[in-house]
């Protein structure tokens, strides 16, 4: 039996094949992806530098409006998340510098 989900990270109705985030959900219903959202969380997850694979503010968004729950917002999600991958031998860019990246992909989007 097919089950069609609204993705959580693309806004795309799809028929779920039962791909699940890697990112700690604030809530189950969170956590089922479609597999292209699927196949770009594993390249995030590969790649050294975060800022190189043009997916940092998608994965933001994802957790601003995805990972928070009343334990934690998803903007700490996010900073838990840079965290894990520096202590895996990452090499992105220090928060300070995601934060501009980010604020000026926002602002972009508003202008």
């Amino acid at each position: 039996m097919s089950e069609k989900i609204l993705c959580p990270k693309c806004d795309n109705q799809v028929i779920w094949n039962f791909a699940i985030t890697r990112r700690p959900c604030g809530y189950e219903e969170n956590s089922k992806i479609c597999d292209d959202c699927a196949k770009r969380e594993a390249f995030v997850d590969m790649s050294d530098d975060i800022t190189k694979t043009g997916l940092l503010h998608h994965e933001y968004s994802y957790f601003q409006l995805s990972c928070g729950n009343a334990e934690k917002s998803g903007d700490q999600r996010f900073q838990e998340f840079l965290d894990f991958r520096k202590r895996v031998g990452k090499h992105d860019p220090t928060p300070k510098e995601i934060d501009s990246i980010i604020l000026k992909k926002m602002c972009e989007q508003f202008s």
